[in-house]
């Protein structure tokens, strides 16, 4: 099954850059830049995976994250949220798990890190709705 992946980063380098790492292991990949082109997407449904970047111009990668969960909660969707983020540190990982984030991943980080989390977490979210629809 090829997970259904929605990027959301101002730098276009990173997202073309996290597009191929992602598209390598079989995810179908949408990239926003900003707010708006996230929303949209988000809106088109169909996804099992957000990932934000946090600082981004106009509205905070932790306010879309707050308006991502509340948008799912809302619909009874199960789609994950992870926070990438050059800012890792303690106090960012707890606000963005505050509002609403599944996991917290510093851009430092191997690519192999980011990888492997993410596909533990669509375990997660397969076996939760493979129950669920039972």
């Amino acid at each position: 099954m090829s997970s259904r992946i929605l990027i959301v980063d101002d730098s276009a380098t990173y997202r073309e850059f996290l597009r191929a790492e992602l598209e390598q292991e079989g995810c179908t990949v949408t990239a926003a830049r900003n707010a708006d082109e996230a929303v949209a997407a988000l809106a088109g449904g169909g996804l099992d995976c957000v990932i934000l970047d946090l600082v981004m111009p106009g509205t905070s990668g932790t306010q879309l994250c707050e308006r991502f969960d509340r948008f799912r909660r809302q619909r009874g969707l199960f789609f994950q949220i992870v926070i990438l983020t050059s800012q890792d540190d303690e106090e960012q990982l707890m606000i963005s798990l505050n509002a609403g984030a599944d996991d917290f991943v510093g851009k430092a980080q191997e690519m192999d890190v980011l990888k492997t989390r993410l596909m533990a977490l669509l375990r997660r979210k397969y076996f939760v709705e493979d129950h669920l629809m039972r």
